[in-house]
């Protein structure tokens, strides 16, 4: 892995930067953001494939631009999503209990009562709260898990290759689609 990247030609890119509309020139930093990140996202699937392959499925590249700032995303979509957050930073030990407010309503005894009802939970326990097909209770006493650093690790670890990638698709699209010479300017990683 390359400690630190040289670009040879900075301030000929720069210049070329500099002359592009300032739209322009965002989609062209959003489009290397996202080589960069392209080159991130199979490492952090592979990290967290052990532990979910639906999760390491569910990771997907994009990029934004507000104001000045570009950026390039690497995140869990869906209910991926929810469930990266806590096995990148781990959780502590909860309860699980179904809530109230979640509970389903019982048709039957509201109308027969007429007031709303909700299921008793027996009725939920019969129908929620089983992992497999074992009865867990009304409540779960959840253990809590440590940090699987999945997408921080890929990002340490592609850092350099993800700055490289960036650089080289800028240069490319500079050459290809606006017409610029790129050829002066070289992007490698460097090991120190």
């Amino acid at each position: 892995m390359a400690d630190s990247v040289h670009v040879k030609g900075l301030d000929a890119l720069q210049k070329l930067l500099d002359t592009l509309p300032v739209k322009l020139e965002k989609n062209v930093m959003r489009g290397g953001l996202r080589a960069g990140m392209n080159v991130v996202k199979p490492v952090a699937a592979s990290n967290v494939h052990s532990i979910s392959g639906e999760l390491a499925a569910g990771l997907r590249v994009s990029s934004s631009a507000r104001g000045n700032v570009v950026r390039g995303i690497l995140r869990a979509k869906g209910i991926h999503g929810y469930v990266a957050m806590w096995v990148e930073f781990g959780t502590r030990a909860h309860l699980i209990k179904v809530q109230e407010s979640e509970k389903p309503i019982n048709l039957r005894l509201s109308a027969r009562r007429g007031v709303l009802t909700r299921a008793s939970m027996t009725t939920i326990n019969r129908n929620v709260l089983k992992i497999g097909n074992t009865f867990v209770g009304p409540t779960v006493n959840h253990p809590g898990s440590g940090p699987k650093k999945f997408m921080r690790a890929a990002l340490d670890s592609q850092a350099q290759n993800a700055v490289v990638a960036a650089g080289e698709y800028i240069k490319k699209r500079l050459a290809t689609k606006e017409g610029l010479d790129t050829a002066d300017i070289v992007i490698e990683g460097v090991e120190s």
